[in-house]
C-alpha cells in the first residue's frame, strides 16, 4: 500500500521522499540516467510539477526525494504524485498500481 503524505500549506518541509519498489522489493536506481517528478491536481486535473528533477538518495535502495518549491504546496487539495525514471532502455513509471496521493492541508487546521 502507499502511504498518503501530508504537508502543510506553503511547507517546504519535509521533502517528499520515496522508495520505489518492485515485486522483488527495492528498486536499484544504478541505469536511471534521469529521475522526474509529476503532481496533478485530483480534483482540477491540472498539473503542478512536471518533469521537476527528484534527487537520488540511496541508489541500491531506491531512494529519492523531491525538494519542495514555494509554489508546489501553495494550494490546499489533494494531488496525484508520479515519478518517471529514465535509463538507456527505456522508461519506467512508478507508482504501478494506484496512485501516491499527496495532500497540502491547512497547517493551522485543528483536524
Amino acid at each position: 500500500m502507499i502511504e498518503v503524505y501530508y504537508i502543510g500549506q506553503g511547507d517546504r518541509l519535509p521533502y517528499y521522499r520515496v522508495q520505489v519498489r518492485d515485486k522483488d522489493g527495492p528498486y536499484s536506481l544504478s541505469g536511471v540516467t534521469s529521475a522526474e517528478f509529476y503532481l496533478k491536481n485530483i480534483s482540477t486535473d491540472s498539473v503542478i510539477i512536471s518533469a521537476a528533477v527528484m534527487n537520488i538518495v540511496d541508489t541500491l535502495n531506491g531512494i529519492m526525494e523531491y525538494h519542495w518549491a514555494v509554489a508546489d504546496t501553495a494550494v490546499i487539495a489533494e494531488y496525484a504524485a508520479r515519478v518517471l525514471l529514465k535509463t538507456a532502455s527505456g522508461e519506467y513509471s512508478f507508482p504501478r498500481n494506484g496512485i501516491a496521493k499527496v495532500i497540502v492541508e491547512d497547517k493551522y487546521s485543528d483536524d
